[in-house]
């Protein structure tokens, strides 16, 4: 038996590649900043943001913000409306779509393919 190890020569790294997964990089960022500037503000006090302005390191970071909007709104309210209107409709959907893609996968007619991609 021989030992020999078996090296994998690396393909050099093109400039595109860089390219590529620099413009990934800043697209995702570019995406990503709005979403934790809302996060940010949401967990800092208003009265440290009306005082120092939106763009400014806080002192203190809390929940006070989310448990004023659940104690002054009927949040539990709007949870459970939803709930009732969106849990059947998510059923009947998936129920009504399910027989649709069986009956277009067992069965060929025309309009076949049309039906399988609008209900599925």
């Amino acid at each position: 038996m021989s030992t020999a190890v078996i090296t994998k020569q690396r393909t050099p790294v093109r400039p595109a590649r860089i390219l590529l997964h620099t413009f990934l990089t800043v697209t995702a960022l570019a995406w990503l900043a709005p979403l934790l500037w809302a996060v940010f503000a949401a967990l800092r006090p208003y009265s440290e943001t009306s005082n120092r302005g939106y763009v400014s390191w806080p002192h203190k970071l809390s929940l006070d913000n989310f448990t004023n909007a659940f104690q002054q709104s009927d949040m539990l309210h709007y949870f459970g409306n939803t709930l009732i209107i969106a849990v059947p409709a998510v059923l009947i959907t998936l129920l009504l779509s399910s027989m649709v893609a069986f009956y277009v996968s067992r069965f060929d007619f025309r309009l076949n393919v049309f039906l399988l991609l609008v209900f599925t």
